[in-house]
């Protein structure tokens, strides 16, 4: 895998979680604070990921507990993706397509992705990062028209904000799901993870930032994808209308890569004939369980975080014994 494909992949992952997740409990943490409470999160994941970029993670994901680390974060990031895909499509594109259809759809075209292997997910990545870039440029630019800074205040401290939640989100978010990536990579590139891992981090921040200041943290708080909301604030030339069901492509490209990294991981751990099988149960048990059940997706969304921490935790340990030879 080339440098700039191990970037691209570490950009498109440690955004993942965000969307429809990270973001809307950060701003329930630490309201108009959210950026500088993430900000924090996002240097002490940096941190992290220059400790994790010097271990050899091809010696620890062929032991039990590796595999068994794979295996939880791999379904989670599945059940985690699957879950924003049904809710963002059948919310704000097709509202009266069953659920069981939608990620049905998802189910069919990430295996299809996953069969020519880890290189073939990496060209697509490659080319969806352009317009994946493109969106977020066109959306930088646009955001910057809206602005309200007052929303930001004030800036003194409040006891009732939670801090230590909105950093220890930020770094579980973002930094866990990286692991995807490195457990498959027998000879990875530094530098590509921390740039990949940054510039997903900067992005974060991008919309941390226009969700305040165009949507203000009262409203972020009370929508459960307020970087939808925000998109719907975008205003374009009148003939252009909804542009953010087109600006929100960049979504879909997050949950569609994640899906496709999280599902080759679990190939290399279920055999191959009872991994369409598996994929099948594990797509009815979590219609059942959580996409059909909000208040069961409520309590994923607070605590995901503590499995994520425990996960990256666990890694942290035990990576201790292999050190990456230069």
């Amino acid at each position: 895998m080339t440098k700039r494909e191990q970037t691209i992949l570490t950009f498109f992952l440690s955004r993942a979680l965000n969307f429809g997740w990270g973001l809307s409990v950060i701003f329930n943490y630490t309201n108009n604070h959210s950026i500088f409470a993430s900000f924090i999160g996002g240097l002490l994941g940096f941190l992290l990921i220059i400790f994790l970029t010097t271990r050899d993670f091809s010696k620890i994901r062929n032991s039990l507990l590796g595999k068994i680390i794979i295996f939880i974060l791999s379904l989670y990031m599945i059940n985690a993706t699957m879950i924003t895909f049904c809710a963002l499509t059948t919310n704000f594109y097709l509202t009266n397509t069953p659920p069981l259809i939608i990620a049905l759809s998802l189910y069919v075209l990430v295996i299809y992705g996953i069969k020519n292997g880890l290189k073939s997910i990496a060209r697509l990545g490659e080319i969806l990062s352009i317009i994946s870039a493109t969106l977020l440029g066109t959306i930088a630019i646009f955001i910057l028209s809206n602005i309200n800074l007052s929303n930001f205040l004030p800036l003194s401290y409040n006891k009732e904000y939670n801090y230590l939640l909105t950093i220890l989100t930020s770094i579980s978010y973002s930094v866990t799901p990286v692991l995807l990536l490195l457990f498959n990579l027998d000879n990875y590139n530094r530098k590509s993870i921390i740039l990949g891992y940054s510039l997903g981090v900067i992005s974060i921040l991008i919309n941390i930032f226009g969700i305040t200041s165009i949507l203000g943290p009262t409203l972020a708080k009370i929508y459960r994808y307020p970087e939808f909301i925000m998109l719907k604030k975008v205003s374009v030339l009148s003939f252009l209308d909804r542009i953010e069901n087109f600006l929100a492509l960049k979504f879909f490209i997050d949950i569609l890569m994640t899906s496709l990294l999280a599902t080759y991981n679990l190939k290399k751990i279920i055999k191959k004939k009872y991994l369409y099988i598996f994929g099948l149960i594990f797509i009815f048990i979590s219609l059942n369980t959580f996409i059909t059940h909000y208040q069961n997706t409520s309590y994923l969304y607070y605590y995901s975080y503590l499995v994520l921490s425990i996960l990256l935790i666990i890694t942290l340990i035990f990576s201790k014994r292999y050190s990456k030879k230069e």
